[in-house]
Parts: C-alpha cells; structure tokens; sequence
C-alpha cells in the first residue's frame, strides 16, 4: 500500500497541469510583489500626504454629518471613527488576512488538480492497466484518493509560502514587518492547505464517480454555487450545515454557526468521507474494461 500511494504520489507531481499551474502562480505571485514592492511606501514624505488627505476626508465628512443627521457636537468624532485612515506602506503582520483572502483560489486550484488527476486517469486508461497487476480495487482507490489529499495539501502549501516569500521584500524594504506573528500566518498556512487537501480528496472523488475531469467540476460547481445558495435562500436553518459556510467558519472563524470551529472541521472530514466511500460503491460495481 505505502508503495502504491508513493508511485501515485510521483505521477501527481509529474503532471504538466501541475507544474503549469505552479508556474503560472509563482509568476502571477512575482507581479503583485513587484506591484507592492512600488506601490508601498514608507518615507516621511508619504506619511505626512497621507495624514493630509485623512483630515481632508474627516473635514469633508464633518461638513456633511449635519445634513446626514448627525449632531453637530458628535460629528467630528463619528467622522474620526467612520474614515479610514489610510497607510502607504504594506505591512507583513497582514499577510494572514492576505492569505486568507487568496484561500478560495488555492482551494479552487486544488479541486482542479485533484479531479484531474482521476480524471486523466480514467481517459488514459490508466486505472484499467493499473488493475491488471493490482486486481484489489479498495488499494487503488486508497491509493489515489491518498495521493490526491496530499498532493492537493502540498500544492496549496506551496503556493501559501511562495506568497508570503514573494511579498516579503515588499515590506521589509518598502512597508514594515513589525508585529508579525509567525505563528499565525503558519496557522493560516496549514488551515488553507488542509481546505485544499479536502477539495482534493472531492474532486478525486467525484472523478472516480463521473469517470471524467470536467463531469467532476460541473457537479463540485453546481452544488456550490447553485444547490448551496438556493438552501441559503430557501431554507437558512439549514446553512449551518452547509460546505460553504464550515469552511469559512474554519477559515475565519467569524461565521456565526450554532457549532463550534472544531465541529465544522469535523462536518468538512465526514463530508470527505461520505463522498470517498461512496466513489467506493460506484468503483467497485463498476466495469472497468
């Protein structure tokens, strides 16, 4: 078994959609680092611009708060409060925010790869040959299904700290890297990653499901996007059971679900489940030839 998920695991990475898709990252990576890296400033000079033009907004703001309701003894301090006040430099202590933020185009990605990668296998015959000399389907089921999590995992993984390599020079040259904590942007890192290890894990699923790449897209698409929002629209005392919603309670933890954090990772894992088990049942039964 250990060598089967290895083989697996270097038919993953060996894939040209893989690399393609790592490389157009890091290159997508590179320009906004090179675009913050410009953009970013943290000389005295910005600085006093960019005070001028909060109390120009505040001024603007308390001019208006009079005809907006909003008592003259309280204005200057609801406008204090209401405009953001704006920095030019880029600050490395968001960078946890940043990579929250590019979570659901890692998780995107990894969904891809992990439906791909049953996908082509199927279109190649790839798993009919495999079963020529590993005739026990569970094996090659676990197998792949292995490969795709911790293949789609690593994936995410690297695009995680490609980010927040590539973003670094930005703001230690030009921003600031004061209040970091390392601790929490690895938290992130590893939370995003596991997301995409289970949009891996559906993905591959589904593919074992459909037998084809785009037929295993379509349907993570249709739940997602239409099955999902009409549950929100028709029945929102279900949306705390939603894939959706446990996933951004995961991410953020600002969700407001009737469970905890720790419970809506549990729901994520036994969705996973419940789909590989089932691609299970249609892989067994099916024919192959």
């Amino acid at each position: 078994m250990k060598t089967l998920v290895k083989v697996e695991l270097r038919r993953f990475f060996a894939r040209r959609l893989v690399r393609v898709l790592a490389g157009v990252m890091v290159l997508a990576f590179l320009a906004g680092g090179i675009a913050a890296f410009f953009v970013s400033d943290r000389s005295p000079s910005a600085a006093v611009e960019a005070e001028a033009n909060h109390q120009k907004e505040v001024a603007g703001c308390i001019d208006s708060a009079g005809r907006d309701g909003v008592p003259a003894a309280n204005a200057e301090a609801f406008c204090e409060q209401e405009v953001e006040r704006t920095d030019p430099r880029f600050f490395y202590s968001d960078m946890p925010d940043v990579l929250r933020g590019q979570a659901i185009l890692f998780v995107m990605i990894a969904w891809l790869v992990g439906a791909s990668f049953i996908g082509a296998d199927w279109h190649h015959r790839g798993i009919t040959t495999l079963l020529t000399w590993e005739p026990r389907r569970g094996r090659v089921l676990t197998s792949k299904i292995a490969a795709a999590a911790i293949g789609s995992f690593s994936v995410a993984l690297f695009f995680t700290a490609a980010l927040s390599i590539i973003l670094y020079p930005a703001a230690s040259l030009h921003g600031s890297v004061a209040g970091i904590d390392w601790m929490e942007q690895l938290k992130v890192a590893l939370v995003v990653s596991a997301l995409g290890a289970g949009a891996g894990v559906l993905g591959a699923s589904l593919a074992f499901i459909s037998r084809n790449t785009a037929a295993a897209l379509g349907a993570g698409f249709i739940y997602l996007a239409v099955l999902e929002g009409l549950i929100r629209g028709f029945k929102p005392a279900w949306a705390d059971w939603l894939v959706g919603e446990n996933a951004t309670q995961v991410l953020t933890s600002e969700v407001e679900l009737s469970h905890p954090v720790s419970t809506s990772a549990l729901l994520l894992v036994a969705y996973a489940a419940a789909l590989v088990v089932m691609a299970w049942m249609f892989f067994r039964r099916r024919e192959v030839g």
